[in-house]
């Protein structure tokens, strides 16, 4: 299997820590943005949508990242990770579409305004873009934070693809000015994924 990703993106390190957690050996190909590799035609032809985290496994291809971790799961048999269970799994399920519609957009919109917009293009934070993204990540939070109430991780007191997805952005939250102060469950809960296998060796590479 080949993966081709970017440094340091927070989908990409959802599928580098499932990735490092089951053990699972796959050829890492990494791409520059300062290059435009994601627009190249030769990686169009694999992901029409140009972009990382695209697995490419013999003559199937796999984009988006939610779903790859699926796959990688079911693939490797890690039934403690994405139980066949057919309630367990819709409970995973549903975690890893509010991640993608709600919990990660907001994350991801503080850490675009709050750091990596003036990076990128050097143009200061969007005072009313901040404001909605950080009105979206209250409510959200506010519900995370209640599930977490007596849970170690976000389904139960195991691991599984909910929790690797939704902490994503994980290393970057300082950076993106992410108000966790209220959220005490939240924050113990980022604490606790630190001590999962495969979650340190999918960290950014700072500096």
């Amino acid at each position: 299997m080949k993966l081709y990703i970017l440094r340091n993106s927070p989908n990409v390190r959802k599928v580098l820590a499932v990735m490092h957690h089951l053990n699972i050996d796959i050829e890492l190909i990494y791409f520059q943005l300062e290059n435009q590799d994601t627009r190249q035609a030769d990686f169009l032809a694999i992901n029409p949508n140009g972009k990382t985290p695209t697995l490419v496994d013999g003559d199937f291809v796999m984009w988006e990242s939610n779903a790859i971790v699926q796959y990688l799961a079911d693939k490797s048999g890690a039934d403690s990770l994405y139980p066949k269970d057919i309630k367990q799994r819709a409970d995973i399920n549903r975690w890893l579409f509010w991640e993608a519609n709600h919990y990660g957009r907001a994350v991801g919109d503080l850490l675009w305004e709050n750091f990596a917009k003036q990076m990128f293009t050097g143009e200061a934070a969007d005072a009313a873009a901040l404001q909605d993204a950080t009105e979206r990540f209250h409510e959200c939070a506010a519900l995370l934070e209640q599930q977490l109430n007596n849970k170690k991780f976000i389904t139960s007191d195991q691991v599984s693809l909910a929790d690797f997805t939704l902490a994503c952005h994980a290393g970057f939250l300082a950076m993106g000015q992410v108000p966790l102060a209220d959220y005490p469950q939240i924050a113990a809960w980022y604490q606790r994924m630190d001590e999962v296998s495969g979650w340190q060796e999918s960290a950014p590479e700072m500096g």
